[in-house]
């Protein structure tokens, strides 16, 4: 690996912690940090002092964008351009440099994590908790390599020593996870109902707090629910309200033994679970993440919630039965309008932005002229 200058490194870490980072540039900063140990105590030391943040300046706003540039202006003014790898005793001057440079920046009253909960960990060290707001995406590297993508409206907690002794993360909201193999401790995440766990996987995990159902869709691997055994290509949704559950799978076999008992399982649902012999795409419910999100036979009332999240506006419909129109759509980057205006060639709707409000109604036009085209569910 190609030795990195200092300056490289707080770009890397400024990247990593206001999500900016690309893939490259994520396997560039994970491979520093497993060089030596005392690279991860000099990244540790930074993403504390980033995190304290929120603790010491409450209630203030996110400001991703202004946070990167001030990050690496700032940063960049007082760090030597040298490598990291010299004498021992150059860490320690490093670790006082990142002390400075993030202490000062937190002055700055800009910041990548803001939550108006009051139980933000007042001991940062012991608990790190990542937080995306509506109209941003993040990923994180943990420390055992595993990758973890966040959609906007999520938190993820985990122990300052995760992966010591054990691998657990807790998930609110949307979450792809790329689970680095580790046969001696099995990789959890937990929700307010379900825990899934892995070994060395990929899969998908939705549990928003107020939605109906979570769902975990996984890509390649296996995880297990409770005593529920997921293959690739299957999902799993567990309703909230009924606790109960439906796996999606290509071919139905054997319907899985559950049990309601939350002593013996962590899934808690009904003595049985309904199978459904059914394809399963699992890009569908994984493109949110990627370039090209694909959005393939929901509702417009579904989809609405997402473009709430995506874009941090509220959306209001003036016509309740345009909620259950079907859309099918690739959207790539465009901006809201552009979605909306999309919206209009596929479903027969009318829009009004006015500043972070959206509302959606019926144009009774079109919808009298292809009478019978369009699609509800």
């Amino acid at each position: 690996m190609q030795e990195l200058e200092q300056k490289d490194i707080i770009e890397l870490i400024a990247g990593y912690l206001t999500g900016q980072s690309n893939d490259e540039q994520l396997d560039a900063l994970n491979a520093w940090i497993k060089a030596d140990r005392r690279n991860k105590q000099y990244f540790d030391d930074m993403r504390e002092l980033w995190l304290a943040a929120p603790v010491a300046f409450p209630g203030k706003p996110f400001h991703k964008e202004a946070a990167y540039r001030l990050f690496l202006s700032r940063s960049r003014k007082k760090a030597p351009v040298k490598t990291v790898k010299e004498r021992p005793s150059a860490h320690i001057r490093l670790v006082r440099m990142a002390a400075a440079v993030v202490t000062g920046f937190m002055l700055g009253a800009l910041y990548v994590f803001q939550t108006n909960k009051p139980d933000v960990p007042s001991q940062i060290a012991s608990q790190y908790d990542v937080i995306v707001p509506h109209g941003s995406r993040s990923r994180v590297v943990l420390a055992d390599g595993t990758r973890v993508w966040l959609n906007a409206g999520s938190r993820l907690r985990y122990a300052a020593d995760f992966g010591q002794n054990s691998r657990e993360v807790y998930l609110e909201g949307e979450g792809y996870f790329d689970v680095a193999r580790d046969t001696a401790r099995v990789f959890v995440v937990k929700t307010d109902k379900l825990d899934v766990k892995a070994l060395g996987t990929s899969f998908n995990v939705k549990a928003y707090p107020g939605e109906e159902n979570i769902e975990t869709v996984l890509v390649e691997g296996r995880v297990s629910i409770g005593d529920v055994e997921l293959a690739p290509s299957e999902k799993l949704v567990y309703t909230r309200k009924d606790q109960k559950t439906v796996i999606e799978k290509k071919t139905a076999g054997v319907k899985p033994a559950v049990t309601n008992d939350v002593r013996q399982t962590s899934l808690p649902v009904k003595p049985s679970a309904k199978v459904i012999e059914t394809p399963v795409d699992p890009t569908i419910y994984t493109s949110w993440k990627d370039d090209l999100w694909r959005i393939e036979s929901e509702t417009l009332g579904s989809f609405a919630v997402k473009l709430e999240r995506r874009y941090d506006v509220k959306i209001r419909f003036a016509d309740r039965g345009t909620q259950s129109l079907s859309i099918n759509a690739a959207i790539r980057d465009e901006s809201l309008e552009q979605v909306l205006r999309f919206l209009q060639l596929t479903v027969p709707v009318k829009f009004d932005i006015d500043g972070k409000t959206v509302v959606l109604k019926e144009d009774k036009y079109l919808k009298e002229r292809y009478k019978g085209y369009y699609k509800q569910k």
